[in-house]
């Protein structure tokens, strides 16, 4: 989780919240931990939610998902899941470990080219300002290990040009992205 910026804990005022968005809501562990210390009534939400203490005090998300339940009575399929995720992951390090070992491997593994098509797949799929940067960290990683093919040096040409003071592939649009993308796909 990237740290943005702290801000004060909206209900006691005196502990600074870590925020990663100006969306999210700041409340600080302890304030939180106290809202989600209320009594279950269902006897398999109880045994869900019974989990170390420690964990809650680990992860907001956690206490959100807690916190949601208590609030609206009931979980998606997706939250109890991804709970039960997070839980196996903060009680067994190695499986955090393991999914990162095998995320770099297959970053490794992929050719530049291949690299470079996933990072303008994922602008298309959805275009956001994260995924842009991500490619622009895809294209400087691709710079750096030296680009020898080129096809895929003026592809990254075209990313790059400065337009406005700004690297082109943040002010293109999906369409002169999918041009880049098929003429590299295209070699």
């Amino acid at each position: 989780m990237r740290i943005k910026f702290q801000q004060r804990c909206a209900k006691c005022r005196k502990n600074m919240v870590p925020m990663t968005s100006s969306r999210q809501f700041p409340i600080c562990a302890p304030c939180q931990l106290k809202e989600i210390d209320q009594p279950i009534t269902s006897a398999a939400m109880r045994r869900f939610f019974a989990i170390p203490h420690e964990l809650y005090v680990q992860s907001s998300f956690l206490r959100s998902i807690k916190s949601q339940y208590l609030r609206f009575g009931s979980l998606t399929p997706n939250q109890r899941d991804a709970f039960k995720k997070v839980v196996e992951e903060l009680q067994n390090p190695t499986i955090q470990q393991q999914r990162e070992a095998k995320k770099l491997l297959a970053e490794q593994k992929a050719t530049p080219k291949q690299r470079l098509l996933d990072a303008l797949d994922g602008i298309l799929k959805k275009d956001t300002k994260d995924k842009r940067r991500k490619a622009l960290e895809v294209i400087a990683d691709l710079e750096l290990s030296g680009i020898t093919d080129p096809a895929i040096q003026s592809a990254v040409n075209a990313l790059v040009l400065k337009l406005r003071g700004r690297a082109k592939i943040l002010l293109m649009t999906p369409d002169e992205i999918k041009q880049v993308r098929d003429t590299l796909g295209a070699t």
